[in-house]
């Protein structure tokens, strides 16, 4: 019974979507580390569109309802989905560094907030699950 408490759509989805932003922050701050290295090629995360395919062939209730099982695949076709690469659209400059700086503290920024969005959403659903658990109505 409290195992299928974790093993919804929504909490795998959220669990899925930090791995992928654990994954993007990885590869920025290696781009960072490696910002003045000849030759390096700027990393980016490739996430294809697996974790939303397996979601969708089993279907939102088919994923709750399939129990420990179903929630595991979804899972392990996110792990297998997460790749880190060389960005094929990045452009060097003239030691072959395809790193900009710039834009890797941006895209930094970016991932962190989001992150810290999906934290926030997961640490919602515990402290939620907590109370029904424990029959508060209350903080």
């Amino acid at each position: 019974m409290l195992e299928s408490l974790f093993q919804n759509t929504t909490y795998m989805h959220l669990k899925a979507a930090l791995d992928v932003s654990a994954a993007r922050q990885a590869a920025i701050a290696e781009n960072i580390a490696n910002a003045d290295t000849p030759g390096y090629h700027r990393k980016i995360v490739s996430f294809s569109d697996a974790l939303f395919a397996a979601g969708e062939k089993r279907g939102a209730t088919d994923v709750t309802a399939g129990g420990v099982g179903s929630a595991n695949a979804l899972l392990a076709s996110t792990s297998s989905a997460i790749r880190i690469i060389d960005d094929p659209n990045a452009t060097a400059d003239e030691n072959g560094n395809t790193v900009d700086l710039f834009r890797e503290m941006s895209e930094q920024s970016v991932n962190q907030l989001q992150f810290d969005t999906l934290a926030q959403l997961i640490s919602d659903r515990l402290t939620t699950i907590r109370k029904v658990i424990s029959g508060s109505t209350t903080g």
